[in-house]
């Protein structure tokens, strides 16, 4: 039961590090939890540990994806590229950046 446990561990520590818990992480991570306890028995243990791994592989893979297209500049917009540096900026000085209410666009 050790290889399971450590495997839900590295899933659900990729799914925190991609996913703020204010942004919906505990969805996701009862989600993992509840198919987890549902699933692991003997027969299928194996099964889900590479599931598991695959899916730890692929979230991380995302999120780096992610860092190196900001990083290069190559975003959708360019105002999120503007959002990304100065949060990052202030993440480095030990500041965090307010989140503003934005207006819908009118029709």
């Amino acid at each position: 039961m050790a290889q399971p446990r450590a495997a839900l561990r590295q899933l659900l520590r990729a799914i925190d590090a991609t996913l703020p818990r204010e942004n919906g992480s505990n969805v996701w991570r009862d989600y993992v939890l509840t198919e987890f306890r549902k699933e692991m028995n003997a027969d299928s243990a194996a099964k889900g540990v590479k599931l598991m791994k695959d899916t730890t592989t692929l979230i991380n893979a995302i999120k780096h994806q992610r860092e190196l297209l900001f990083s290069y500049n190559i975003s959708t917009s360019k105002a999120d590229s503007g959002k990304k540096l100065v949060s990052n900026t202030a993440a480095r000085v030990g500041l965090r950046v307010p989140i503003v209410y934005e207006d819908p666009p009118q029709k």
